[in-house]
């Protein structure tokens, strides 16, 4: 019952199915969604370089590319080594909690002026964009995980 609600809800509200075998998962759309959460990851460490807390934003942003790149690349990883899937598990929490944290509370934070401005919204704004990278591999994971079951 619970793969099932599980699944409902991934069809209705994000438009995925479960697929037919590992290697549907594995191909197709998450394998680009991953891969281009990889680039745009890539390139928000690489701008770090002249950032204060160059070394802290590198490493989350390196580390969830790392994870989109697994993803895209060798999705099997996933789902065969455990010590991957609780080093991911962990990430994922710990980006999750990032993003509660430097969640941006300034007034109209949304705005592109103050995007630009203020960089405590972009921190925010780039926990959200890690957390989205994560929640990619996530779904590649359960997509592995429903196709072999």
């Amino acid at each position: 019952a619970d793969n099932r609600l599980s699944a409902l809800f991934l069809t209705i509200i994000i438009g995925i199915e479960k697929p037919a075998s590992p290697d549907t998962a594995e191909s197709g759309h998450m394998r680009a969604v991953n891969a281009l959460f990889c680039l745009v990851l890539l390139l928000f460490a690489v701008v770090q370089y002249n950032d204060p807390d160059f070394f802290f934003w590198f490493v989350l942003y390196g580390l969830a590319a790392l994870w989109c790149g697994l993803a895209a690349a060798m999705p099997e990883v996933l789902t065969t080594h455990g010590i991957l899937r609780a080093s991911f598990l962990l990430c994922l929490i710990g980006a999750l909690i990032g993003t509660v944290y430097y969640w941006p509370t300034g007034k109209a934070w949304w705005m592109k002026d103050v995007i630009w401005n203020d960089e405590a919204v972009r921190e925010g704004l780039g926990m959200v964009i890690i957390t989205a990278g994560l929640l990619s591999v996530s779904i590649t994971w359960w997509l592995r995980e429903e196709a072999t079951a």
